[in-house]
C-alpha cells in the first residue's frame, strides 16, 4: 500500500513537470493574449482602471472570484493579478483533468493522453485566453474529478471538484450552471444505476462499485453537498448583485445586447415602422450596430420594442433553420474538428462495448453527455441563430472531455486509451498537414502572432497613457479601439479612469456609474461631444459618428486636436 502511494505521488510529480514544460513551451511559441476584448474589460473593472479603485463585481462572474481578484489588486497594483489568476485556473484545471487520467490509465499512456488532450482540446484558449472558456476549463475539471470520486471515493478529489465548480460559477455564472448540469447528468445516472442494481453484488467493496444499493445514501449525500455548495454561492451572489444595484443594469443589458447579439429588424426593411415609432433614424441605427448607446433614444423600452417587432426567426422552414445552423458552424473549424473526433471516438467505444457485451453505466453516461452537447448545440444554432466559438469550445470541455474520463473509468481502459491515442494522432497529423484551419496549434499561432492584433494593443496602450497624462479631459474611444489589451498591463499609480467606451456591455453597469462619479459628472451622452472637454479617440475620424452627430445636432464638424500616430484625438465643434 505504501509503495502504491509513493508510486502515485511520483507519477503526479512527473505529470506536473511534463505539463509545466508544455505550458512553458506554449507560452514561448504562442505568447499569452486575450482572444477578444471581454477579458480586457473585466480586468479593467477589477483592477480599478475604470473607476480609479478595484471594483468588487463584474456582472458575469460570481462575487467570490471578483473579490479575490479585486482584493489582490488592493494589496498591490504592480502585478497583473487578473491574468496571473486566470492562468492559474487554466493550468490547475488542465492538471486536474490529467491527474484523473493518470490515476485511471497505467504507465506512459497516461502522459501521452494528457499531452494530446492539451494540444487538441485545451491549447487554443490557454494562450488566447477567454473568460468563458476559462470557466469551462474549471467546469471540466470539476466534472472529471467528480467521476474519479464516484469510482474511488477519495475525499481530496471531491473537495477539489466542488472548488472547481465554484470557480466555474465565479468566472462565468452561466458556465457554472452548465457545469452543474453536467454533474447532475452523471449523478442522476449513478442514482438510477443504484436502483437498477438493488440487491446485486452486495459483497463488493465501495471502492469496486459505488453504485450498489448500499451506496444509495452515498450518491444522495454527494448530490446534496454539491447542490448545497452551488445554491449557497448562487444565493449569496444574487443578494450581493441586488444590493449593488445590478437589477437595472440587467434589464438594460438583456435588451440592448440582445439587439446586438441576435437578428433584429433591418431599418431598410421595416414594414411596421418600428424605428420611426421610437424616434430612431438611419444614422442612430448604424451607430447602435457598432455598440454605440450614448443617446437618449437607446433605452431599455426602445430595444424591447425592436426585439418584439422581429419575426424573422418565426417564419423559417426546417430546411432554412438547418441551413442557418450550418452557416454558423462553418466559422468554427477548430471546434468542428474536435466534435468530429469525439463523435468517432464515442462510436468506436460503443462498438467495442457491444462486441464485448459489456454495456454499463459508464458508456451510458458518456452517451447521455454527448446527447446533452448536441441538444445545446442545436438550441444555439437552430433557435438562437448564434453559437460563437467560445460557447462551442466551452460545451466541448464540459460535455465531451468527461466522456474520455467516463470511458477510462469503466472496464477496458487500456483499449480505450489506445483508441484515443491513435485517433487523436491521426486527426492532429491530418489537420496539421492538410487542414490547418482546423488544427488547434496552427490556429493558435495565427491569433498570437497577428500583426493587426499587436497594432491594436499598441494603439489601446497609447490611448491609456494619453488619458492618464490628461486627467481633466474625458476620452470616448470608438469601436475600432474596443480591442484586446496587453494581458500583463498594470497601472499602479495613475489610471485611465477618464476613458469611456461609447457603449458596450458595461454601459449602465454600477462600475459605469462609479466611473462617472470619478470624473465629477452624473451623466454622459453624445450632446457632451460638442465644444467641451469630451474628446473622441480612434484610428481615424468615424464617418458614421459624424453623420450621426450632424443628423442629431445639425451643423457640427470633427476637428483633430492631437495626432498620436496610431490614433487621433478629435472633437466636434459647432460651425
Amino acid at each position: 500500500m505504501q509503495k502504491k502511494k509513493i508510486s502515485n505521488a511520483k507519477n503526479t510529480l512527473i505529470l506536473y513537470i511534463v505539463l509545466a514544460a508544455c505550458f512553458l513551451v506554449l507560452s514561448i511559441v504562442c505568447p499569452i493574449r486575450y482572444q477578444n476584448n471581454d477579458d480586457k474589460i473585466i480586468m479593467y473593472i477589477l483592477a480599478g482602471f475604470n473607476s480609479g479603485h478595484p471594483e468588487y463585481g463584474a456582472a458575469f462572474g460570481g462575487i467570490f472570484w471578483s473579490w479575490i481578484i479585486a482584493g489582490l489588486y488592493s494589496i498591490t497594483g504592480h502585478v497583473a493579478w487578473y491574468t496571473v489568476m486566470t492562468l492559474f485556473v487554466i493550468e490547475s484545471s488542465v492538471f486536474a483533468v490529467s491527474y484523473v487520467i493518470c490515476h485511471l490509465v497505467p504507465g506512459i499512456k497516461a502522459y501521452v493522453i494528457s499531452i494530446l488532450l492539451l494540444i487538441s482540446t485545451f491549447a487554443y484558449f490557454t494562450s488566447a485566453m477567454q473568460y468563458t472558456v476559462t470557466a469551462a476549463m474549471a467546469g471540466c475539471a470539476a466534472i472529471c474529478l467528480l467521476i474519479y470520486y464516484l469510482k474511488n471515493v477519495k475525499q481530496g478529489p471531491f473537495i477539489c471538484s466542488i472548488i472547481f465548480l465554484l470557480l466555474a460559477f465565479g468566472i462565468r455564472k452561466q458556465i457554472g450552471i452548465l457545469t452543474l448540469g453536467g454533474e447532475i447528468i452523471i449523478l442522476g445516472i449513478a442514482f438510477l444505476n443504484v436502483l437498477i442494481n438493488a440487491g446485486k453484488a452486495d459483497k463488493e467493496s465501495v471502492s469496486q462499485n459505488i453504485f450498489q444499493n448500499k451506496n444509495l445514501g452515498f450518491v444522495l449525500k454527494t448530490s446534496a453537498i454539491i447542490l448545497g455548495a452551488f445554491i449557497f454561492s448562487y444565493g449569496f451572489n444574487a443578494i450581493y448583485e441586488k444590493a449593488a444595484g445590478f437589477d437595472e443594469y440587467w434589464d438594460y443589458y438583456d435588451s440592448a445586447c440582445y439587439y446586438l447579439d441576435y437578428p433584429h429588424v433591418d431599418i431598410d426593411d421595416d414594414p411596421t415602422g418600428v424605428y420611426e415609432s421610437i424616434g430612431w433614424d438611419k444614422e442612430l441605427y448604424t451607430m447602435a450596430n457598432k455598440w454605440f448607446f450614448m443617446d437618449s433614444r437607446c433605452t431599455t423600452e426602445n430595444f424591447e420594442t425592436i426585439k418584439a417587432a422581429y419575426t424573422g426567426g418565426q417564419t423559417l422552414t426546417l430546411g432554412e433553420y438547418i441551413a442557418r445552423a450550418m452557416d454558423i458552424l462553418r466559422s468554427s473549424k477548430v471546434a468542428n474538428v474536435q466534435l468530429i473526433g469525439w463523435i468517432i471516438f464515442l462510436l468506436i467505444a460503443n462498438i467495442f462495448t457491444l462486441v464485448k457485451k459489456n454495456f454499463n453505466h459508464w458508456i451510458i453516461t458518456a452517451d447521455v453527455m454527448m446527447l446533452g452537447f448536441l441538444a445545446m448545440m442545436g438550441y444555439y444554432c437552430i433557435f438562437l441563430g448564434r453559437f460563437p466559438l467560445r460557447v462551442y469550445q466551452s460545451a466541448i470541455l464540459i460535455f465531451l472531455v468527461p466522456i474520455l474520463v467516463l470511458l477510462l473509468a469503466g472496464e477496458g481502459s487500456i483499449t480505450i486509451s489506445k483508441v484515443y491515442i491513435c485517433l487523436s494522432l491521426i486527426i492532429f497529423a491530418f489537420t496539421y498537414a492538410k487542414y490547418p484551419a482546423g488544427n488547434m496549434l496552427k490556429a493558435l499561432n495565427l491569433v498570437c502572432h497577428d500583426p493587426a492584433r499587436d497594432a491594436d494593443i499598441a494603439a489601446a496602450l497609447k490611448l491609456d497613457q494619453y488619458a492618464i497624462e490628461n486627467p481633466d479631459n474625458i476620452y470616448i474611444f470608438d469601436y475600432e479601439l474596443s480591442v484586446p489589451a496587453d494581458p500583463f498591463i498594470t497601472y499602479p499609480e495613475g489610471k485611465p479612469y477618464n476613458e469611456f467606451y461609447w457603449g458596450g456591455w458595461t454601459y449602465k453597469m454600477p462600475v459605469y456609474e462609479h466611473q462617472l462619479e470619478a470624473n465629477g459628472i452624473d451623466s454622459l451622452d453624445s450632446s457632451d461631444f460638442i465644444d467641451s472637454n469630451v474628446y473622441i479617440s480612434g484610428k481615424y475620424i468615424d464617418e458614421d459618428l459624424t453623420a450621426y452627430m450632424q443628423s442629431r445636432y445639425g451643423q457640427v464638424e470633427p476637428e483633430i486636436v492631437e495626432d498620436l500616430g496610431d490614433i487621433i484625438i478629435y472633437q466636434y465643434r459647432k460651425k
